[in-house]
């Protein structure tokens, strides 16, 4: 995965797709920032809704996971407001009960 900048206090967006397409409405969605040995959940999204009570402090409010294009397989996670702490690897994860799936 190719590094990805932004500047402090700008938006940022990070696309994640699954490969073949699949409708990804119901799968269970999950976005993480890994730093070093310690990992935050950005956002979580199961049974067709967002589910945030277990999403890390420092996110809410700012990360918004985007749907336009879920049923080919596609979403878009949006920082709003990027901070300095916000630095880290960002890994996306797409799960069923059939399937699972990671991508950067």
């Amino acid at each position: 995965a190719l590094p990805i900048s932004a500047r402090v206090g700008e938006d940022m967006a990070l696309r994640c797709h699954l490969f073949p397409k699949l409708n990804a409405e119901n799968m269970e969605i999950r976005w993480v920032n890994s730093r070093g040995n310690s990992s935050a959940l950005l956002f979580l999204h199961r049974n067709g809704k967002d589910e945030n009570e277990k999403q890390d402090p420092g996110y809410r409010g700012r990360a918004e996971l985007m749907k336009d294009n879920i049923e080919s397989g596609t979403v878009v996670l949006k920082i709003k407001k990027i901070k300095q702490s916000d630095e880290g690897r960002y890994t996306c994860y797409f799960s069923a009960e059939t399937y699972y799936e990671r991508a950067r």
